[in-house]
């Protein structure tokens, strides 16, 4: 029998009454378990199998799977569901994580960030879009691809407003110019490495998230809606850039802030 603390990141309906799960735990990474009537609402297993549930959960094993025996409820970041757009936000985090965590890998720090990030959004702390540009450049920096946010890479000035994605470096734009400025085959310029602006105050928070301690993430200043979007914006082209792809979560977070 194995008790562990655990978050439930997915939950796959199996037939009628059971459920499969995916677990968060810290000293064993992800971890695949059946809920066996766990969707039956007589079952005790109906609270432990909710998407977002984080307990203590009794585990044990047969034929070559994890079975949830019971368990008792730490957080079920519930009020998280009252809100569309902080739902899509967590759904979204739930989907990432499981690239960047694995069965049998230990993960405290990426468990640690998430519940972070889903008491947050549970709590109304800061805006869900906030929130989620935080995990984004946050999780990268846990990854090993925190960018180097100091000053331009190429000449060390203090004004640099240009990010490249690839090395994560920070250019001023002579340096874009001189360094990832090349012609193309037709003739025309193009950078050889995928660049974005970074504003100012957008440049200050990336700075904070990236060395700030666990418990204080979200404790900066940005309240002009330019330096928002563009925080935002570059933490997502950044994330997605390391990441290589894009995800079914993100298109429907996209989808929500169009709608509102």
């Amino acid at each position: 029998m194995l008790a562990t603390d655990a978050l439930v990141i997915r939950s796959v309906k199996y037939g009628e009454h059971d459920v499969l799960l995916t677990l968060l735990t810290a000293d064993r990474g992800q971890m695949f378990v059946c809920a066996k009537g766990g969707r039956s609402l007589k079952s005790e297993q109906l609270a432990l199998s909710q998407l977002f549930t984080y307990a203590n959960m009794e585990i044990y094993e047969k034929n070559g799977r994890f079975w949830l025996k019971g368990g008792s409820v730490i957080q079920s970041f519930y009020k998280i569901s009252d809100h569309i757009e902080s739902l899509a936000v967590a759904s979204y985090m739930a989907e990432t994580v499981r690239d960047f965590t694995a069965e049998g890998e230990p993960c405290p720090s990426e468990l640690q960030l998430l519940l972070n990030m889903l008491y947050a959004l549970d709590k109304g702390i800061r805006n869900p879009a906030l929130i989620k540009a935080v995990w984004e450049i946050r999780l990268s920096c846990i990854s090993g691809y925190a960018p180097d946010l100091d000053r331009c890479s190429g000449c060390g000035s203090e004004n640099a407003g240009f990010l490249d994605l690839e090395d994560g470096h920070l250019l001023c734009q002579d340096c874009a110019d001189r360094l990832l400025l090349r012609q193309g085959p037709d003739g025309i310029m193009v950078y050889v490495h995928q660049t974005v602006s970074v504003k100012r105050g957008a440049l200050s928070a990336l700075k904070y998230v990236s060395s700030a301690s666990p418990k204080k993430l979200l404790s900066f200043e940005l309240t002009d809606p330019e330096e928002i979007a563009n925080f935002c914006a570059v933490c997502e082209a950044f994330f997605l850039y390391h990441v290589g792809h894009g995800y079914t979560s993100l298109d429907f977070c996209h989808d929500i802030s169009h709608v509102q």
